[in-house]
């Protein structure tokens, strides 16, 4: 399977190694869509990780609340980290959904081949490196 990388910072290599394997270019453009879906992926995670750290710290001011005593200012910020989690859930689901679909888009590319190889639709457009003199040997 190809990595996103390898799509994106070699993308002149890797449309024309998916021509040599036929590709039309329908089907090339998936690279663009799984480009597209790795930057809305690393939008969905920044947002995770900043809703995850504002429920830590405010998690934090709970407890210092708690300790000094004042507890409905305590209430008040356990309401909020509950719309915060909420947040989170969602955000949780669209990052599993947008990696489910990356994953089902790089399945359907093959591996590029090796730049000797040639264009061709089947083994009879390979070329012969080497010839065997005689009868091709039976194993």
């Amino acid at each position: 399977m190809l990595e996103i990388n390898i799509l994106r910072h070699e993308r002149q290599r890797t449309l024309d190694g998916l021509i040599k394997r036929n590709f039309t270019p329908e089907r090339l453009k998936s690279i663009d869509t799984i480009i597209e879906l790795d930057d809305r992926r690393k939008l969905v995670q920044t947002s995770l990780d900043q809703e995850l750290a504002q429920v830590n710290s405010k998690s934090k001011e709970i407890g210092a609340l708690i300790r000094s005593g004042k507890k409905d200012e305590a209430e008040s910020l356990k309401d909020h980290v509950a719309l915060h989690k909420v947040k989170i859930k969602e955000l949780e689901t669209d990052l599993s959904n947008v990696i489910e679909e990356i994953d089902s888009q790089l399945i359907e590319l093959p591996n590029i081949p090796h730049s000797s190889v040639r264009s061709g639709k089947g083994a009879e457009d390979n070329e012969v490196s080497k010839a065997l003199d005689g009868a091709t040997p039976r194993f």
